[in-house]
């Protein structure tokens, strides 16, 4: 079963008679790769100048950021071709 035929029985049961209008998105997040990925993202700092342990840990969560970005906007792409958005 393919994502969109899942997304289209979720739409079947859950459509709303009017299609929904989405926030109006920010810009998206750009950002350096980060050289080794840190997952592990420890308390914010306020000790060093990008308020992380390590520059590593910063692009992470950035690059993080800018990965959801991109999924919510396949997502409401998607669910606008189903016609439940705008």
């Amino acid at each position: 079963m393919t994502d969109v035929t899942v997304l289209r029985r979720l739409a079947a049961g859950v459509a709303q008679p009017t299609p929904t209008t989405s926030t109006t998105a920010l810009t998206t997040v750009t950002f350096s790769a980060p050289g080794t990925p840190d997952y592990a993202i420890a308390d914010l700092s306020n000790s060093s100048p990008y308020g992380f342990v390590s520059a590593d840990e910063g692009q992470t969560v950035l690059s993080v950021i800018a990965n959801l970005q991109t999924r919510v906007a396949e997502l409401e792409a998607e669910l606008a071709k189903l016609g439940m958005m705008q």
